[in-house]
């Protein structure tokens, strides 16, 4: 099948979908209509708690380093999950080493390039993998800081229609909890849907019924979940 002739829904926050849908339209081209219907709002907390003098940041979100970038000025080395992840630390000017996507990766590129000092991982309350725990066992000093939360919003009219109708809908999916949640709020109730998870993690908690077809990204990136629609469309 075409692109054109499907739909591309998007759920996570505006600003990642948008930068998402540009890649998705850069690499695949245009699909025939874009519903954009984030299922999860984000919240700040009250701000950072006192940190070490000297410290190495550690983020697995663009959400985490908007966070930070909220509440503090300060610019030092920062460890990110993946590259889009490292392009807006080092757009804000963090100096960055990226790794190529996933926690337990992560961890690997730090203890492959310590810092010398406590890194602090900087999350939302619901986040993905084990960087802090996976870093203390091996004897790396490591704590998470968490400065945002993600309450459940409910899918648009518009997103509600677009899975009603006909054609087909190709959703990408990236994290376990936004998983859970569209497999609640949706079900079994859509027949013309393609799932693109992130990772087999997020393939884990989704639960949309039969004769949904569903393909696991290559890589956590942005560009494994582009190739996955690809996949997805070729195979409808």
């Amino acid at each position: 099948m075409n692109i054109e002739d499907a739909i591309l829904l998007l759920t996570r926050p505006v600003a990642g979908s948008d930068r998402f849908a540009d890649q998705v339209v850069q690499s695949l081209g245009a699909p025939g209509r874009i519903v954009i219907s984030p299922v999860l709002q984000i919240g700040y907390f009250g701000g950072l708690p006192e940190l070490p003098e000297v410290f190495a940041a550690a983020f697995t979100s663009a959400e985490g380093v908007a966070a930070f970038v909220r509440f503090s000025g300060w610019r030092g080395r920062a460890y990110c999950v993946g590259p889009r992840t490292g392009a807006v630390a080092r757009e804000a000017g963090f100096d960055v080493v990226a790794g190529s996507g996933g926690a337990a990766e992560l961890a690997e590129v730090i203890l492959a390039q310590p810092p010398g000092c406590e890194v602090v991982h900087f999350a939302g309350q619901y986040h993905r993998g084990n960087l802090v725990e996976g870093l203390q066992a091996r004897g790396q000093s490591a704590r998470r800081v968490i400065l945002y939360h993600q309450h459940e919003v409910p899918l648009s009219a518009e997103a509600v229609q677009a899975l009603a109708a006909p054609g087909l809908v190709l959703l990408p999916i990236f994290s376990p909890r936004s998983a859970r949640i569209l497999s609640a709020q949706i079900g079994n109730s859509a027949k013309n849907l393609c799932i693109c998870a992130l990772s087999p993690a997020v393939a884990a908690d989704c639960a949309f019924g039969n004769g949904v077809d569903l393909t696991v990204a290559s890589e956590p990136t942005a560009k494994g979940m582009v190739d996955a629609l690809s996949q997805s469309l070729r195979a409808a």
